[in-house]
């Protein structure tokens, strides 16, 4: 772990270093990099245009790595945290760049989740997987919505026709889960 944080410490220092050398030979892309920046391990700020954007690098191996530990320690339970919190946000991303109304469904499905009085109780990531399930489920009949209020109206099916008690909800937008991955998350899913 030390190893890799050490390497994605490296890389966003050479990150920040290439943006200061592209502002010292005064390339005209590089005017917006006025604000202040700073590397720690695990992030890099960087002020952009007046705002600053914190950059992540996420290791696949150090995701698989961190999961694996039995008693991690706080440091390594935060780390855990933000990479799947960037996992998830890069998956939620890609559907909806995939599909126009899909980010403006999610908005709306999380505003529909808080008028409810519901938002302390489902958290807003929850909110975005229901509604990537309905525009990645490969299994229903129903084409994907190509309207928001298709989309809207598809969330609200999902959230009141899916059998939550009695089979988990398998969200695989990008159709990756094999067979016998799907069994065993039924078959734990069922011992639960």
């Amino acid at each position: 772990l030390n190893a890799m944080g050490a390497a994605k410490t490296a890389m966003l220092i050479q990150l920040l270093d290439g943006i200061d050398e592209m502002k010292q030979h005064g390339m005209a892309d590089c005017d917006g990099f006025d604000g202040p920046t700073q590397v720690t391990p695990t992030y890099a700020d960087v002020g952009y245009m007046g705002y600053i954007f914190r950059v992540f690098v996420r290791a696949d191996p150090e995701l698989k790595l961190l999961r694996g530990l039995k008693k991690p320690s706080p440091e390594a339970a935060s780390n855990l945290r933000t990479l799947v919190v960037s996992s998830h946000h890069s998956m939620v991303h890609a559907v909806y760049t995939r599909h126009a109304s899909s980010s403006v469904v999610a908005r709306m499905a999380k505003r529909w989740v808080s008028s409810h009085l519901l938002s302390g109780m489902i958290p807003f990531e929850a909110v975005e997987l229901l509604v990537v399930k309905v525009y990645s489920d490969t299994g229903s009949p129903l084409e994907v919505p190509g309207t928001v209020v298709a989309g809207f109206l598809r969330f609200l099916y999902l959230l009141a026709n899916h059998a939550w008690a009695r089979e988990p909800m398998l969200v695989d937008p990008q159709g990756i889960l094999s067979e016998e991955e799907t069994v065993l998350i039924t078959s734990q899913f069922d011992k639960t």
